[in-house]
């Protein structure tokens, strides 16, 4: 991680760190933030039943935010604790549609509240954030609807967003992945990875009726996992002109590099060097390119898996 280190250290980064925001922080501090948090300014809200762990500290400064938080500041929100707290939400589990997973018996309403509820962007304005840089939520349904409460002009800024978005209506109006990829690809987004979490398409009931207690939780041995929630991350494209400036580039160089899009890294600081002339994006360039070039090295043994699974 030299390079990175040595990219995060530059005045542009030292004078304005990376500002990462984290919607339903709980348990450990999100782990593909490590290599740079303590470089970095952290904001964390929770507003559910879980606290976030004291082992989150390790940024440069964190500010624990314990509310709920919406698109906009409200004095009285509705909030659903769940039976496995993490299920927890803003809006009503859709339980006609859960009964028929095997995970369903987890959204289970165990106490509907109301609760004061903060804006996103009024509290960052009340920190003095005027920039997200990595945005990572897990709000159980309502991802889009706050990034998206950060305003135009916020949002064409971000340079990496994470989401969680459902498939399936595990949330009364939640929104889903399909929202989620159109209102990113349509505001110079590409998605850098994605991976489908489920459950198994069994009605809950009969599940309880047809496996004893103790096997249930290992239910996916025994059937298929069905879709229905998947963790998606998009990468800024860097193509609306006039947004990005040499510390813009050289953060999304060094998130390029950290997500293992050597190619993109490439393509970044190929364009950082030509407009800005700094020399850091010549070495970036060059440790992507050897990167890549190391990458061919696992050439044999792809070819030689290839023709094993032809077999």
């Amino acid at each position: 991680m030299a390079l990175v280190d040595e990219i995060l250290r530059l005045p542009e980064l030292e004078e304005a760190p990376p500002v990462l925001v984290d919607i339903g922080a709980s348990g450990e501090p999100h782990a593909k933030w490590k290599p740079i948090a303590r470089y970095s300014i952290c904001v964390a809200f929770e507003g559910g039943e879980a606290e976030v762990s004291s082992s989150a500290r390790g940024f440069r400064r964190l500010h624990l935010v314990p509310a709920v938080v919406a698109e906009q500041p409200a004095q009285r929100e509705p909030f659903y604790s769940t039976r496995f707290p993490y299920c927890s939400s803003r809006l009503r589990p859709n339980h006609e549609a859960l009964a028929r997973y095997a995970f369903g018996p987890l959204f289970e309403v165990e106490r509907e509240t109301e609760v004061e509820a903060v804006g996103l962007r009024e509290t960052l304005e009340g920190l003095g954030l005027e920039r997200v840089d990595w945005f990572k939520s897990d709000s159980q349904g309502t991802d889009l609807r706050l990034f998206a409460s950060l305003g135009d002009e916020l949002v064409s800024r971000v340079l990496l967003a994470e989401f969680e978005p459902g498939i399936i209506d595990a949330y009364e109006g939640e929104d889903k992945l399909a929202d989620v990829m159109r209102y990113l690809g349509e505001r110079g987004f590409w998605p850098s990875d994605l991976e489908v979490k489920g459950s198994q398409r069994i009605e809950s009931g009969l599940l309880a009726r047809t496996i004893r207690p103790r096997l249930r939780r290992h239910v996916g041995i025994a059937l298929k996992t069905a879709p229905c929630w998947a963790e998606i991350e998009y990468l800024n494209d860097f193509e609306q002109e006039g947004v990005f400036g040499k510390r813009e580039y050289l953060l999304g160089c060094v998130l390029a590099w950290l997500r293992g899009h050597y190619g993109f890294a490439l393509e970044l600081a190929g364009r950082g060097r030509e407009r800005f002339g700094d020399e850091a994006f010549g070495r970036v360039e060059q440790a992507a390119a050897r990167r890549i070039r190391l990458g061919f090295a696992r050439l044999p043994l792809a070819a030689a898996r290839r023709l094993s699974a032809r077999d």
